[in-house]
Parts: C-alpha cells; sequence; structure tokens
C-alpha cells in the first residue's frame, strides 16, 4: 500500500466519575486489532492498520514554551509564578482561562546550564539590559477536544509583544521581552536519550524494541503508548572499552520520546530520578539479556536530542607537516570511473571525519579498477551488486611523531562496518563493502608519488590492520 497515514486525536465525553472510568478501561483495553475491526465494521474499509500513539487521558492540557527576557530563576519566586499565572489568565480571558487552570511545567534549564539562565539570543538588540532570560514551559487545562482548539487558536493568535505587555501588567514590571519558544500544542512532547551497551541495530530487533518499550513505561511511570522510539543507531562505545574486552563494544543510542497530556506528568518525567543501573536491571528483567551497560546521552528535555557537531581541526600546511600515514582500501560498488571527482571529495569527507582531521590533510593516490572475491567477505550479503571495486590508497598528513602515535592509537581496535558507515554518511551511497588492503603504515606504495614539502619522519611501520573510527568520536 502507499503507506499513507493519518494521526487522529478525540475526546469522548463523560459526565460522571464512574462514566470516566469506563471509558479509560474500555479504551485502554481495546487492542490496535479490535479498533481496527471496530473501524472496518462502522465503514472505513481502507484501513491496513491502528496504532495507539496516546493512552486515553482525562483531564489534558495544552502547553506552551516561551522565553521570558529579564528575569532569572532566583527571582523566580512562589509569587512570581502566581503572578505570572494571572498574567496567562488575562490574556485567555476571552476563552474562559482562570489562573487556576495554568500550572507551571518547568521552569526550564538551559542546556549545559545549571541556574535555568542563558544570555538571549538577540542581546546584541537589548543595549544596557542583562539579557538574562528564563524558558518557563506551562499548560492549560481544558476539558474536550472542542476547548483544546479553542485555546490553541486563542492562544497563537497572541503575539509576544501582548504576552509581554499581559505580563507586565500582570506584574511582572521587569520584563524586557517575550520569544515563543513553542507553539501551542495539545499534549507536551518530552524527550530521552540513551545509550544500550551490547547491542548493534541489527540485533536490536521490534521484539527487543517491545520490551525496551514495555521496561521503560514502567520506570517512567507512563503508558507504554505513550512511549516512542524515535531514532536507533549504532554506537560506538568508547568510554569503558577497557572494561568491556568481553565482547565487541557495540552499542546502540536510542531517542525516546513521550506524551504527557497535564502538567503533572510533564513534571514527573522531566525530574525522573532514576540511576543507569536500575535501568540496566529492569532492561534485563524486562527481556534484554545482551544489555551490558546504560548510560544517559541525554535526560528528560522539552527539546529532542541535537547531533553533536565536532568542529573540523585546521589544516596542516605543508610546510608545517613530518610526515604521512598511507592505507590501501578496497571499496566495493565503485568502479575508478564511478569515483569520480565528487565521490572523491565525498571520500576525503568521511575520512576526515573517522581520523578528525581537515578534509585538506586527506591526499588521494593511486586508483585502480578491481575484481571483487565473491568467495569471501561476506559474499551471501552482496549477491546482486555488481561487483565494481576498487584500490583506493590514500594517506593522511601529520605534523610530528607525537601527532602520529594519537593517531595510529585512534585507530586501533576500530571496524571495518563503522567506516562503512561514516563513508556512506559523507555521500558515497553506492559503497556496498571496505575490506583493507594494506594497514597503515609510513611507508608510502611504490605506485603513490609522495608530494609536498615535508618528508615521512619516524612513523611506526608496525600498526593497526582496521582502520576506523576513533575513540573520541565513539
Amino acid at each position: 500500500h502507499s503507506g499513507n497515514a493519518v494521526e487522529i486525536e478525540f475526546s469522548v465525553k463523560a459526565f460522571t466519575a464512574d462514566s470516566v472510568t469506563s471509558v479509560t478501561k474500555a479504551l485502554t483495553d481495546a487492542t490496535p486489532a479490535a479498533m481496527k475491526t471496530g473501524l472496518e465494521t462502522a465503514g472505513l474499509a481502507m484501513i491496513v492498520e491502528v496504532e495507539v500513539l496516546m493512552a486515553p487521558a482525562h483531564g489534558t492540557e495544552v502547553f506552551s514554551m516561551i522565553e521570558i527576557v529579564g528575569y532569572t530563576s532566583s527571582v523566580f519566586t512562589e509569587e512570581t509564578k502566581g503572578k505570572f499565572k494571572m498574567g496567562i489568565a488575562a490574556l485567555m480571558a476571552s476563552v474562559g482561562v482562570a489562573a487556576t487552570d495554568v500550572q507551571i511545567v518547568d521552569i526550564k534549564t538551559a542546556p549545559g546550564r545549571a541556574s535555568g539562565e542563558h544570555d538571549h539570543r538577540r542581546r546584541q538588540l537589548l543595549a544596557g539590559q542583562s539579557a538574562l532570560a528564563v524558558e518557563v514551559i506551562f499548560s492549560v487545562k481544558v476539558m474536550d477536544a472542542a476547548a483544546a482548539a479553542t485555546l490553541i487558536t486563542a492562544l497563537t493568535a497572541v503575539t509576544e509583544e501582548l504576552m509581554a505587555a499581559g505580563l507586565r501588567n500582570g506584574g511582572f514590571s521587569d520584563v524586557i521581552k517575550v520569544e515563543r519558544l513553542m507553539a501551542p500544542i495539545h499534549g507536551m512532547p518530552l524527550y530521552m536519550s540513551l545509550e544500550l551497551v551490547g547491542f548493534n541495530v541489527e540485533v536490536f530487533t521490534d521484539t527487543m524494541k517491545g520490551n525496551f518499550k514495555s521496561a521503560f513505561a514502567a520506570i517512567a511511570d507512563v503508558n507504554a503508548a505513550d512511549a516512542h522510539i524515535l531514532k536507533v543507531a549504532d554506537h560506538e562505545h568508547a568510554h569503558r572499552r577497557q572494561l568491556l574486552a568481553a565482547h565487541s563494544g557495540n552499542a546502540v543510542e536510542v531517542d525516546l520520546s513521550v506524551k504527557s497530556m497535564n502538567a503533572v506528568a510533564a513534571t514527573s518525567f522531566l525530574n525522573l530520578n532514576v540511576t543507569e543501573e536500575i535501568m540496566k536491571t529492569k532492561f534485563k528483567a524486562a527481556g534484554l539479556d545482551m544489555l551490558l551497560e546504560v548510560e544517559f546521552i541525554m535526560k528528560p528535555s522539552a527539546e529532542k536530542r541535537k547531533a553533536p557537531v565536532a568542529p573540523v581541526p585546521a589544516a596542516i600546511e605543508d610546510a608545517d607537516a613530518n610526515g604521512e600515514v598511507f592505507v590501501t582500501l578496497e571499496l566495493v560498488g565503485y568502479s575508478k570511473a564511478t569515483f569520480n571527482a565528487g565521490a572523491q571529495t565525498q571520500f576525503k569527507k568521511g575520512i576526515a571525519t573517522l581520523a578528525n582531521v581537515n578534509p585538506l590533510d586527506v591526499r588521494i593516490g593511486q586508483v585502480t579498477d578491481e575484481a571483487h572475491d565473491h568467495t569471501a567477505h561476506k559474499r551471501h550479503l552482496l549477491e546482486g551488486h555488481d561487483e565494481d571495486a576498487i584500490l583506493v590508497e590514500f594517506s593522511i598528513k601529520v605534523k610530528d611523531a607525537f601527532a602520529e602515535t594519537a593517531l595510529v592509537a585512534a585507530l586501533r581496535g576500530a571496524t571495518t562496518k563503522q567506516m562503512t558507515t561514516a563513508l556512506k554518511a559523507a555521500g558515497l551511497d553506492n559503497l556496498v563493502e571496505i575490506t583493507v588492503n594494506t594497514a597503515p603504515s609510513n611507508e608510502a606504495p611504490v605506485d603513490m608519488s609522495v608530494s609536498g614539502a615535508y618528508s615521512v619522519k619516524s612513523l611506526i611501520s608496525s600498526v593497526v590492520v582496521v582502520f576506523g573510527v576513533i575513540a573520541s568520536l565513539a
């Protein structure tokens, strides 16, 4: 089928406590298959699959996040919080919002700052002011879907200038500026990222994901239907590799989201107090038997994890270079003709990322077509590819013997799978497999001319056989 899908948020009116309980139970107990059957019986014949994205919740809320410039977390007292609630209620009076309907979820701690304060992104416009600010996540209670839609429309219509004026009228006299960081939304998506040591993407199957979600829901005290795995990616576990000699060091990074429908649930998740060891115990009990270690990559947050961007080292001038490390790789999936200038630039970028060097320090020498041997190197996985392969001789410039030693140490113990991943990420989409043909060495291949004003000095000739991700990037 086409893969088309819609997300439908709906509500059911319940006028007594008993009816709330019975409706909640009925919707909670209904399996996706039962829902699919019921909807098909009602006439929705095109349904292919039903997935529950949010467990039934009574008393839901609309969330938003703003930055208030001119205040710090230290002065955001209980009295100040009361004024904030009254200010928001006054702005939303036209849709019947009272101060008691406004809840403060979090005075958000900006990434990397313990105080909950951060430099305003446009401080250059605020000459003469401290430019300190707090980020406030707040919610407003709604009773049904219609009320949620009405409130979202009304809150969206309030400009940042009107919100700042409203807060000043409510007693926030020092407000310099208000900036909306998140548009109003029914339910608050929250995020967390974990590293699970002992798995890779291939063995972290759907069954494992299901076990993981069930255990995570119990740990975070949320409904499993509200927990979602956003991304699973391989990660070279390096922090404690010396302790993990008995296994490969495989690990996966798991990015999660949890949708909280009220301030109490959101606050509870953001302040989740659980150790990595407790999570490990619970995950293993749920069936993740291969798990060796759990580490936080990102603790609960209102923002998705951003992939770290490593700074690119400065290129080494030829006059400052004192040697090269040479490597020869076989790349299956490319021919000399298809490994053109664009592909070579992508190759340099991928190798530079792996070795934590500047792409300008990577030099490609001889490129030759190679008849790939299907009797080796996982031939059962390679059936159907076009058998193109090339040998690529390349080198990486180094400044001195110390830099060479560090580079060699960084390459030690890495895998060709990690190299394949990095080169494909750099743009070599046709890459099928990599084999190390000649291990890193200070000796240039006989058919690779050495150019430049530097010479090979005091390089170690006996080094590793496998080239891969450096430990600092793991």
